[in-house]
């Protein structure tokens, strides 16, 4: 049985709260201003700035920001070998997480909804962290 690893859940606690945790509530708030109403064009549009526009920088942020807090030598590194196998999760995972999302829950309670669904995705990305690739 492996032991709790400290430090991972440190830098996890940090990369959630100061990070991704501010982007995403204003990514959210922009999109939600930009694109009123849950009809598919709309749903549509907001899925694929989702995923294909923030996504991809929101990967590349993760591993880089982790490879900084590791002390890594090459803080790209990580990201290179993982970006794709990464990014194809997201969209696995976060396309149907969305479309229910941006279709079905009210803006008052999305980042309830969200915060429910990032507590799987973040598994995912622990899992995925550790593997070699």
């Amino acid at each position: 049985k492996e032991a709790l690893d400290v430090g991972a859940l440190k830098r996890y606690t940090l990369y959630g709260t100061f990070i991704q945790g501010p982007l995403l509530t204003v990514w959210y708030k922009w999109l939600d201003a930009k694109y009123i109403g849950t009809g598919l064009k709309i749903v549509g549009k907001k899925l694929l700035l989702d995923q294909f526009l923030l996504t991809p920088q929101i990967v590349w942020i993760f591993f880089t920001a982790m490879s900084i807090m590791e002390g890594k030598e090459d803080i790209f590194e990580e990201c290179r070998s993982k970006f794709v196998p990464t990014f194809q999760s997201s969209c696995l995972f976060w396309l149907p997480a969305q479309s229910v999302n941006f279709m079905l829950i009210p803006p008052t309670f999305r980042v309830v909804y969200i915060g429910l669904c990032s507590f799987g995705w973040v598994n995912i990305l622990c899992y995925i962290k550790r593997q070699s690739f």
